[in-house]
């Protein structure tokens, strides 16, 4: 089971859960510019070091689910993703007047062993929102990737990932409507 105190080391071309919450749980999104401005900042800085391939922003906190480029240095990872905290922190402190950390220190990671772990991480990340009565239907939820599978083509990552793990987009939809084990997923995450 993660534990908050120990630290997973990033290898390359490993599967991760990424998250992390606002310092003291406060809000790290304040507006829905937030919310567009951390995922093209997410997308800009990480990209290149990694595929992003299921995440949710929720007020206080995100969900990330990443495969680390298998070309790519564990350290190459680390300092990309410290600049787009640190990019995305800066807009935000610099708009509201603050200083100081926004996000807690270190962002927390899981390595993702196996394909049914990887599947219901996916299945939570997307469900997240609801989970936490931020809005009554993920399937609807503005700042998540859910919709971008829905939107998915065959040259897409997304169409892959429902191929593999899903077989199908109507066993994707499906699986997401069905009550989620959460006994499957103490491992995933600390929360």
């Amino acid at each position: 089971m993660p534990s908050k105190y120990v630290v997973t080391p990033i290898e390359s071309g490993c599967y991760y859960h990424i998250f992390n919450r606002g310092v003291d749980k406060q809000n790290v999104f304040f507006c829905k510019e937030d919310y567009e401005l951390f995922t093209i900042k997410m997308e800009y800085y990480l990209n290149p070091v990694c595929d992003i391939l299921a995440f949710t922003l929720i007020p206080n906190h995100y969900h990330l689910l990443i495969k680390v480029n298998e070309d790519i240095c564990p350290m190459e990872f680390l300092h990309q993703f410290k600049r787009f905290i640190i990019c995305y922190t800066g807009i935000i402190n610099n708009r509201l007047k603050r200083s100081g950390n926004l996000f807690t220190k270190p962002f927390r990671r899981v390595k993702v062993f196996n394909d049914e772990y990887l599947r219901n991480l996916i299945l939570y990340i997307h469900l997240n929102p609801q989970n936490h009565e931020v809005i009554s239907d993920y399937s609807i939820y503005e700042h998540s990737s859910f919709r971008l599978y829905l939107k998915s083509n065959s040259k897409s990552k997304y169409d892959w990932i429902i191929k593999e793990y899903f077989n199908d987009l109507e066993n994707f939809i499906y699986c997401h409507s069905q009550k989620l084990d959460e006994n499957k997923l103490k491992d995933l995450t600390i929360e």
